[in-house]
């Protein structure tokens, strides 16, 4: 998974415009380490814009969360990533920009993915098994593994 070293610096990431489950525009963002204890802080997480995660950073970890429905967001923006066969089995990819990104053989079995991304993604070969793919977003150019039904997932061509 992408971690901050793996963005140029004109391209942080960014939560999605609004969240896949409720629509709210509004996110708060966790942050990993020790908390310094100033009262800028303090007074961030008292209006809810920041949350303390903890020193050790995990797989899936979320970035974001939806300020109105509680929703964690992992990464958003994946856009043209190389994610082929990579085991992204159960992860918390809401709203996530797959434009373009490589899912070959990815294992995606359980992932969450409501309201993704997936123009143009190539997600040939990839274990869609009880993958949540409602309200995704494709286009004729997203290739699927052979014998699966985008429609009957869910997933809505754009």
């Amino acid at each position: 998974m992408p971690t901050d070293d793996f963005y140029e610096d004109d391209e942080q990431p960014k939560p999605p415009e609004q969240c896949p489950n409720c629509g709210n525009t509004e996110f708060g963002e966790y942050l990993l380490g020790y908390p310094a204890g100033d009262d800028l802080m303090f007074a961030q997480m008292e209006r809810d814009e920041i949350r303390l995660q903890g020193c050790t950073p995990w797989p899936g970890l979320p970035r974001w969360y939806c300020r109105k429905c509680d929703l964690d967001i992992a990464h958003p923006y994946l856009a043209g990533a190389d994610l082929s066969s990579h085991n992204l089995a159960e992860q918390d990819l809401g709203g996530a920009d797959l434009t373009g990104a490589n899912l070959s053989g990815a294992n995606l079995a359980g992932a969450h993915l409501l309201g993704a991304n997936l123009t143009g993604a190539n997600l040939s070969g990839a274990n869609l098994n009880e993958a949540c793919l409602e309200e995704a977003r494709a286009d004729q150019q997203t290739q699927w593994p052979e014998g699966f039904d985008p429609e009957a997932a869910g997933v809505i061509f754009e």
